[in-house]
């Protein structure tokens, strides 16, 4: 919850609002030589909001989705989870200031096929304000080779990289704010961890003010 100050004093009542939505997770790899794709980044709104002394807004801001599991059984690895949209409503929740789309996961890899990136987040319309759509994450490969990278959100995190056969850490989760999870990488059937994809990183809310 933000609540307005109830005296702004000389200054105007008015706030820059800056919204990130989060990202996709990165798609899992199979153990048939394709790596997974990568989740899409989250969109960003900005806007001035001129606010009522002592009003309240509530404010969700959206988690980022899961990376999709590999799978060395001779099948498909999964995809990655859509992130949460990041939404600021009235306490009563009727009246919807502003919805930012999360990015979607990527698609895990499909034997014999390129499996494709998650679309970036949408950017809200109709606010005075500036919006940018999310980056799409990147298609998946062919043969032991990294997953597709995860889109990165504009003004904000970058895409988590394609996991690989020499991946460590958790390099593959996007970076926040908002950026998507790259892709896992195709196994060899024992290395079924490393084609996991990576998690979209969630998403973040600002608000500025004298």
């Amino acid at each position: 919850v933000w609540t307005a100050p109830t005296n702004p004093g000389a200054f105007p009542n008015q706030v820059r609002i800056r919204c990130w939505a989060p990202g996709g997770g990165g798609g899992g790899g199979n153990d048939q030589g394709f790596s997974g794709a990568g989740g899409g980044a989250g969109a960003y709104t900005e806007f001035i909001y001129t606010y009522q002394p002592g009003e309240s807004m509530n404010v969700y801001v959206g988690i980022g989705g899961y990376g999709g599991p590999g799978n060395n059984s001779n099948e498909d690895g999964h995809s990655g989870a859509d992130g949460a949209d990041t939404k600021i409503t009235t306490p009563d929740g009727l009246l919807v200031h502003v919805v930012v789309d999360a990015g979607k996961g990527g698609n895990g890899a499909v034997r014999n096929t390129i499996s494709s990136g998650g679309a970036g987040g949408s950017a809200a319309s109709g606010l005075n304000g500036s919006q940018s759509d999310g980056a799409a994450g990147l298609d998946s490969q062919t043969g032991i080779t990294p997953g597709g990278p995860g889109g990165s959100a504009y003004l904000g995190g970058r895409g988590g990289r394609g996991g690989s056969g020499t991946d460590t850490g958790n390099a593959r989760n996007g970076n926040s704010p908002g950026a998507g999870g790259g892709g896992g990488s195709a196994n060899s059937g024992s290395e079924s961890s490393l084609s996991t994809g990576g998690n979209g990183a969630p998403g973040l809310v600002t608000f500025e003010y004298n």
